[in-house]
């Protein structure tokens, strides 16, 4: 039998008959359980399925990415949302049924294609945000059924109270994987859109929609609060030759928002890591320049780099602000995600400066400074010491209990260590793409740890 995509759907698809079972597994059992796929899928599957369900470019590589990828992206859901396994059900729908749909109807009806990814169509989406809130929804409710007591009591078709609230989000969620499935981004979508999905969930199910009004007050949320100040730093970075134009527009969204989310205290953590950023980038400019590894435009940042470093920051303030039971742990996460950014920062700029014997975590052999995804001890050592400093002033601003200082630099750490490590293996992918990367993997890190240790 040949290899077949509809097939190899198919099988996609019916893999979430499995997260039928997290209504009765508690979250060690479910974490074993999604082991136990993963190496089914990287010993025994190749074994009897490689013709199958092996694409070309599997065949090519030995292994087939996807599939692997599958069920560590299931470990990640229930790490993170086991104690909702309910989320984690819907999250595991939307990546089986709206990702294996919107590929089918793709393939087969797709006629319209997407302006910004003309491989996917509109109708490919379509079918991912329609077969995606479905299974969530179904998935959702036969999971976590008992904490719903007021789920559809009539046939009439409108669900009333938390079921209705349930199907908006679980359309949240698949709306924006369908999204992120939609754009060339270059990482496997089995990744990115339901982890994101799975977040955006969390956060809509136990958020508090009263906590967002202190945006429109005076005070530390306050939107007007957030443009006075963020104006003025936007203005005088362009004028000291620190930001584009684009750089200060972008950079002014953003602060308003972080503001908005974590507040002032947040624009004190955002602050630092600019002003700190922003003077390692034209430290020895001439040296780097040199031998390719000075930023572009004179060490001028621009919106890009504005949102590829802030985003991650920017969702977890706003988090934190909607979601009064997990606040704590997302303010965490807002720190590290900017100790993550400034740890990639200051390594790469100085460390290329000071690193005596960059090498590559691919394969550690040594190479020129500057060199994509190079590390040296010097340069690690310097991300480090500037994580902890981050970290620290998370804690002076009172945005982290001090407990959280070592927890903190450890997610900039590791979310710095993946940036080389991804940068190395992935040679050509997109710069800002990396660094928003690097502060999702260090916030989640921190949050992970932060959970575990019950701080």
């Amino acid at each position: 039998m040949s290899f077949s995509e509809t097939r190899r759907q198919t099988l996609h698809v019916s893999m979430v008959a499995f997260a039928l079972l997290l209504r009765f597994l508690p979250i060690w059992g479910a974490l074993i359980c999604a082991c136990i796929a993963f190496l089914h899928n990287l010993v025994v599957l190749p074994m009897t399925g490689r013709e199958v369900f092996f694409r070309p470019e599997d065949k090519d590589r030995g292994y087939p990415l996807g599939i692997l990828v599958y069920p560590v992206t299931v470990f990640f859901l229930i790490l993170l949302y086991g104690h909702q396994m309910f989320l984690v059900g819907a999250a595991w729908a939307i990546l089986s049924f709206g990702d294996g749909f919107a590929t089918i109807v793709g393939k087969r009806m797709g006629r319209h294609p997407l302006p910004w990814c003309p491989e996917k169509s509109w109708e490919g989406s379509g079918a991912y945000v329609l077969f995606g809130t479905a299974g969530a929804l179904l998935m959702a409710l036969w999971i976590g059924s008992s904490a719903f007591n007021d789920i559809v009591t009539t046939t009439y078709p409108i669900l009333p109270g938390s079921a209705a609230k349930l199907l908006w989000v679980c359309f949240a969620g698949a709306l924006v994987a369908a999204l992120i499935e939609s754009l060339p981004t270059g990482i496997d979508d089995n990744i990115s859109a339901p982890l994101v999905a799975g977040f955006l969930m969390y956060v809509l199910w136990g958020a508090d929609p009263g906590r967002a009004q202190v945006v429109l007050e005076w005070g530390d949320h306050s939107l007007l609060v957030g443009l006075l100040v963020t104006g003025v730093v936007g203005i005088a970075s362009y004028a000291l030759g620190f930001v584009s134009k684009s750089g200060m527009l972008g950079g002014t969204i953003v602060g308003v928002l972080l503001v908005a989310g974590a507040g002032l205290r947040g624009f004190g953590v955002l602050l630092l890591f600019f002003v700190i950023g922003s003077a390692v980038s034209k430290f020895g400019y001439r040296k780097k320049q040199a031998f390719g590894a000075a930023q572009e435009a004179g060490g001028r940042r621009g919106s890009k780099h504005a949102a590829a470093n802030c985003a991650a920051g920017v969702l977890l303030g706003l988090a934190s602000l909607v979601h009064p039971a997990a606040s704590s742990l997302f303010l965490i996460g807002f720190v590290a995600a900017f100790a993550t950014a400034i740890a990639d920062t200051t390594s790469s700029e100085l460390g290329s400066l000071y690193g005596k014997s960059p090498i590559l975590l691919t394969t550690f052999k040594s190479v020129a400074p500057g060199t994509e995804g190079a590390v040296s001890i010097e340069g690690t050592l310097i991300g480090i010491a500037f994580a902890a400093l981050l970290a620290m002033s998370g804690w002076g601003l009172g945005l982290i209990p001090r407990e959280s200082i070592i927890v903190v630099t450890a997610g900039g750490f590791i979310g710095m260590s993946f940036e080389s490590y991804l940068g190395a293996a992935t040679k050509g992918l997109d710069n800002e793409l990396l660094n928003f990367l690097n502060t999702v993997v260090g916030a989640t890190a921190a949050i992970l740890l932060a959970a575990w240790l019950n701080l």
